[in-house]
């Protein structure tokens, strides 16, 4: 080839350039285009189905606005099932009261620059495992190889302080998420004592229904017997004190060993021992924890005819559980019976 036909050829790639990058120039527009009407499909489908976060939406206006913008953060450091991550995300700021549209989300993420997510953290320390646990349900929407949100995660979840014993956790209520199916959290292989410790700051994220399905009484003991005063006068006072210290003598019960409410206990362990005396006859009896869980104890009061009794009543629950709702509920399930 000589240089004449060489400067022809260079005049015809260079034409056929030209050519290409006008096809690639006309075909920008449409991207941005279908882009844009993703985001307002998604923008759509958030408001339809909002993701109510009680945590999230109590927290100041500039927390919830960190809380998603970092969450955008991290969908935008993989590319894969960016749609699906959005969506997730979208349907949070809409459940949290957060007035965004998808592609309002995706461009915030891209504002944050990474010397800054250690400040970001810092200010979102309070909503720290609500973050970890919404992180993982996005990472695990990652088609392929999710590792590299992973490895995002971990560096997280170290800045936050958090323990592989409290990953562990959070990543299971992850999965139940994902499946909706709570009940893989009675698999978590992660110790007791450590569910325990942080079941205070993540029972809000579980459903209220599961924590109750899982409160299982175990027995209810007569600890106190009062005779209502159904005499009057001086004959009568004296019969109504005959009375009571004859009961008294005829019905006891005697509590010989409990568990401290709130201690983790396993299925077959002794949660109360008891002497009960009828008629002047001794019986010993014990309650058995019927599954692994936490030991809860509550009184109740029956107001009978002719006596008010007091009965202590045994419960093994969920290790996440909490006490107060736990005893809310059950003098409101009082109430309803």
């Amino acid at each position: 080839m000589n240089l004449t036909d060489l400067q022809v050829e260079l005049r015809s790639m260079e034409e056929r350039l030209s050519v290409l990058q006008r096809e690639i120039e006309g075909m920008k527009p449409k991207a941005e285009d279908e882009k844009r009407a993703q985001f307002a499909e998604i923008t759509k489908l958030a408001l339809k189905s909002p993701l109510r976060n009680p945590q999230v939406s109590a927290a100041s206006e500039g927390s919830r606005k960190k809380y998603i913008q970092s969450l955008s953060y991290l969908l935008l450091s993989s590319e894969n099932e960016m749609l699906g991550k959005l969506l997730y995300l979208s349907r949070l700021a809409a459940g949290c009261g957060e007035n965004l549209t998808a592609e309002e989300i995706y461009k915030a993420g891209l504002e944050i620059q990474a010397e800054e997510f250690d400040k970001i953290c810092a200010d979102l320390q309070d909503l720290k495992y609500l973050f970890l646990v919404d992180a993982m349900v996005m990472a695990n929407m990652s088609g392929g190889n999710p590792e590299k949100d992973f490895m995002a995660i971990a560096d997280i979840a170290g800045i936050f302080g958090c323990g592989k014993e409290e990953v562990c956790i959070l990543s299971w209520i992850a999965r139940a998420v994902l499946t909706c199916d709570w009940d893989v959290l009675d698999h978590i292989p992660a110790a007791p004592q450590s569910i325990r410790k942080i079941s205070g700051d993540v029972i809000k994220m579980l459903p209220r229904e599961w924590i109750r399905a899982h409160r299982i009484e175990c027995g209810r003991v007569c600890v106190e017997c009062k005779m209502k005063n159904l005499y009057s006068g001086y004959a009568g006072f004296v019969a109504f004190m005959s009375d009571s210290f004859s009961d008294a003598k005829r019905n006891k019960t005697t509590i010989k060993m409990r568990q401290q409410a709130g201690t983790v206990v396993e299925k077959g362990d002794v949660l109360l021992r008891y002497e009960q005396t009828k008629n002047g006859t001794a019986e010993r009896k014990t309650i058995l924890a019927p599954c692994d869980g936490v030991v809860f104890f509550i009184e109740d009061e029956e107001d009978g005819k002719d006596e008010e009794r007091t009965y202590l009543v045994v419960y093994v629950v969920s290790y996440f559980d909490d006490y107060e709702d736990f005893v809310e509920w059950y003098k409101t399930a009082r109430k309803e019976h």
